[in-house]
């Protein structure tokens, strides 16, 4: 990232114009990865092909085996609550979530299952909001839609994939992705509440915890990036990706900025390659040091 990046970035932060999306890489090491979830499941529920890291595949396999895919989900659910009942040390001034809840945003939006953003959040201001996409018919007559708008004191954390509290809200399967995507193509309002679609399309995007080959990030850009992304505003995107992702080779980094770009039909992308507790530390003490700037 040029120095002119972190600027821009500090800025829309300062004035709570930045909404940030988290990923799975947030959250680790205290939850696994979904790969090491599936490979989990693949092992116990004897997962017939290759493919044993890939979640939703694992999910669908277990979900048509047991004719149930609330079963498949159970289990997944399952594993993450018990990482919740050790959950990080939000004390920690370097824990991630905290340092994002520190911000002071109106909205956090997550594919993650865990309640960790909401937690954290909990430790700063006294009233959260949590609450589930509305993806399907299991969440719409389950969930109530958002109450009021979404404001620094009283912040929503948005869970676009679901929550392990709530079964029927998980995308977790084959075809829990292919029915999201449909009913997001048919209609996007439903899916994404107005208000939060307001704000991917005013606000500057913050992806934290994201690889290039997550296939919750893939399939959030097909549902609802790309939609959005058709409006006039150019957004500045920008994209935090793990050291060591095996899909990137160390001299061809351009390249894959490059690709991220178009694949987003934007160049206003900005690719930080670090882990998300590396580049946050980096993003709070910059904010720090412009704040102590202007008093």
């Amino acid at each position: 990232m040029r120095e002119s990046d972190w600027k821009v970035l500090v800025d829309k932060i300062k004035r709570r114009q930045c909404t940030p999306f988290l990923g799975a890489g947030l959250s680790m090491p205290h939850v696994p990865l979904g790969s090491q979830f599936s490979e989990r499941l693949a092992r116990e529920f004897g997962y017939p092909l290759t493919d044993v890291w890939n979640l939703p595949r694992v999910a669908q396999f277990i979900a048509t085996s047991y004719r149930d895919s609330q079963f498949a989900k159970g289990k997944v659910a399952d594993l993450i609550l018990d990482c919740e009942r050790r959950p990080p040390d939000f004390s920690d001034p370097g824990q991630p979530h905290r340092i994002l809840a520190e911000f002071g945003l109106p909205m956090y939006l997550t594919t993650n299952y865990d309640r960790f953003m909401t937690m954290a959040l909990a430790t700063v201001v006294p009233d959260v909001t949590t609450t589930v996409c509305r993806w399907n018919y299991e969440t719409r007559i389950g969930e109530k839609g958002l109450a009021g708008i979404p404001t620094p004191e009283r912040p929503l954390v948005y869970h676009l994939h679901g929550i392990a509290t709530n079964l029927a809200s998980m995308l977790l399967t084959e075809d829990d992705y292919v029915d999201f995507l449909m009913e997001a193509q048919a209609d996007l309002a439903q899916v994404v509440p107005c208000p939060i679609q307001e704000a991917l399309g005013t606000t500057s995007l913050l992806f934290v915890g994201y690889g290039l080959n997550d296939w919750n990030f893939r399939v959030l850009l097909r549902s609802v990036m790309r939609k959005i992304n058709k409006s006039s505003k150019r957004m500045n995107l920008s994209v935090q990706l793990p050291p060591g992702d095996d899909s990137i080779a160390p001299d061809r980094r351009d390249e894959a900025e490059g690709f991220l770009c178009d694949y987003l039909g934007t160049e206003q992308v900005t690719v930080y390659w670090g882990d998300a507790r590396e580049f946050l530390v980096e993003l709070r003490q910059r904010r720090e040091v412009v704040g102590e700037r202007h008093t």
